[in-house]
């Protein structure tokens, strides 16, 4: 006749391990929560200027988003946007002018199919996409163009940007920190013209003119005020890398 003890003292042991497993749960729960889990401040996009050691990115603390900065050589933290509510506007695309002096950033979301930026809060004041520059040594932020995806000129004194499918040109001005500098439109294309790179020199624009079916490279020189297109056919051209002392010396087509 087969014993039944050793049974017995395996669903002991089995018992023993569930409880030891349930009153360690128990424990971590008590730990943390849920709701510490979700509120964790997180960074994101971290940005560094090219010829200095300056750094930023942004800081999501429980939905409200701020910008904070730092430099060589002792790396404090420095706050530069001073928001407290979680509006539901996001801030992205930061970018340093070379010095690392300025730093420009998009606030606002995209459009959707209907042709509304988001507005979770439901702010009758509406809500937009714009540009915005602010100093690296604090101040105010100051408001440059409606508008998304900057690109710093060499000499950061400028920026090109894309609205509504074309590209802007804006100055970043901080003598102008309580008004909006004028920006303009670049040049008139047919088309979706986007991803703007500057020639380093700053006199010349590299770009993508998208016709839906195709797409094609251009070159705008803002001296002479001429597009030349590089290459033009029925195929889907994009991506462009300027390499020399401007893009129509030896552009690349990646």
């Amino acid at each position: 006749m087969t014993s039944i003890y050793p049974k017995i003292i395996n669903h002991l042991i089995y018992l023993i391990i569930l409880l030891i497993f349930i009153i360690n749960e128990n424990i971590y729960c008590r730990l943390f929560s849920i709701d510490d889990i979700l509120s964790v401040p997180y960074p994101k996009s971290l940005t560094a200027a090219s010829q200095t050691d300056q750094i930023t990115w942004i800081l999501n603390d429980q939905g409200v988003r701020n910008i904070w900065t730092t430099q060589a050589p002792d790396f404090n933290p420095v706050q530069l946007t001073h928001n407290t509510d979680d509006d539901g506007q996001p801030i992205s695309q930061l970018v340093l002018t070379p010095d690392g002096a300025n730093l420009v950033y998009v606030r606002g979301g995209s459009l959707n199919s209907a042709g509304e930026h988001p507005n979770p809060t439901s702010d009758p004041l509406g809500t937009e996409q714009a540009i915005w520059a602010i100093s690296t040594k604090g101040g105010k932020s100051w408001k440059l163009a409606k508008g998304s995806n900057p690109v710093i000129s060499p000499s950061g004194k400028e920026i090109l940007f894309t609205y509504k499918d074309q590209i802007y040109v804006a100055f970043i001005d901080t003598s102008m920190e309580d008004s909006i500098p004028n920006s303009q439109q670049l040049f008139q294309a047919r088309g979706s013209n986007n991803n703007p790179k500057w020639s380093p020199d700053g006199l010349k624009v590299l770009f993508v003119s998208d016709r839906k079916d195709h797409s094609f490279i251009g070159i705008y020189s803002r001296m002479a005020q001429k597009l030349l297109w590089i290459a033009p056919s029925v195929d889907r051209d994009s991506n462009p890398v300027a390499r020399g002392a401007a893009p129509d010396e030896a552009p690349v087509l990646l």
